[in-house]
Order: structure tokens, then sequence, then C-alpha cells
């Protein structure tokens, strides 16, 4: 990962980058998670996720991506689906459709995006910003000052936001999905 504290990088992915190998790349516990599903593209995303995340921090902490502990302890219930934490890094995750997006930096950080069509749906009458800002803010976790950009997103159909525990916008630093696929062959090869 390019050094600077002002620096916030985004590993974008798409579903056909998972596969039944990346099991072996993720811990048990995310393992049993993503098996949990009921849903193939369920299953897909949250394994994906689980291993870009490992993959990305992996890279910019210069570690085994094994050896990284992630801890998703809910805040609110002690279940393990609240947003990751991990040691020496902040990080968020967020997917949608065919969508995956890690957000890693030196900052507290939040991530969503959201297809237009899911939000349409819903009813929802705000637009796709209001709602990814919104959610990207609850991701981030943080009471004070707090700076959201909208992102553009590797496939059409989507929106996407970050949120920032600072009082201007940080530099963001996006890899496509085929940087996250090599990132992915480079610390998971499986």
């Amino acid at each position: 990962m390019t050094a600077g504290l002002d620096r916030v990088h985004l590993w974008w992915a798409d579903l056909t980058l998972a596969q039944s190998g990346l099991h072996s790349c993720v811990s048990s516990a995310e393992s049993e998670r993503a098996s949990s599903y009921t849903s193939p593209a369920d299953q897909g995303r949250s394994l994906l996720a689980a291993a870009l995340l490992r993959a990305v921090t992996a890279r910019a902490l210069n570690r085994d991506p094994m050896s990284i502990q992630v801890d998703r302890e809910c805040q609110d219930c002690g279940q393990p689906h609240g947003k990751p934490i991990i040691d020496g890094i902040h990080v968020s995750v967020s997917h949608a459709g065919l969508l995956i997006v890690v957000a890693a930096g030196p900052v507290p950080v939040g991530v969503d995006v959201e297809r237009i069509a899911d939000l349409t749906r819903s009813g929802y009458e705000g637009g796709v910003e209001q709602w990814c800002a919104a959610e990207a803010r609850t991701k981030l976790g943080h009471s004070g000052t707090v700076t959201c950009q909208q992102v553009e997103t590797p496939i059409a159909g989507y929106g996407a936001c970050v949120a920032v525990a600072r009082s201007r916008p940080a530099r963001l630093v996006l890899h496509g999905v085929a940087a996250s696929a090599r990132a992915l062959q480079e610390h998971c090869p499986c």
C-alpha cells in the first residue's frame, strides 16, 4: 500500500473472482460464516470479501494473510458480524450484487456500495449517494468530524461512498478488479 497519512485504498472485486479454493485463504470462522448462507451468491460475496480483506491487509502490513487477526465482534450483541478490526490498519468492507469493496488506510474509514436497482425496488426515495453516505458513516463508527466522498464504481448501476474520520477528504487510491485479482493470487494462491 502506498505510504501516506491521507491515503485510503479502495480494492474492488467482482463476484467472478469467488472460488471454492478461497476457503483455504480465510479463517475457519470466516469459512463457516460464508458457508452458512443459503444463496451461492451470498456465499461467494462473504468468502471473497474475507479473502480480499486478508490479502489487502497482508500486503499493507507486510504479513502473512493467515497471521492477521480479524476481530468482527459486534459491539451491540457480541456476534461475529461487526465491522472488521485489524491491529495496525483501519478497514471497512461492503458488498452488493456483483461488487465487493475493501477500504484500508491509516485513519478510521467506512465504505458502502449499493446496487441502484435494489434501492429503487425497496421504495427508498432518496438518491443512492445519500444512502451510501449514511451507510458509510454508520460503518465508520465515529462520532467526530467525518468527510464523505462519492466513489465511481467499476460496474455501472452501482453507487459507492467512503467516509473518513477527518475534516477534509482523503486521497483515494483506487485498485480495480484486476489489481484485486493479483493481490488475491499473490497473498492467497489457492
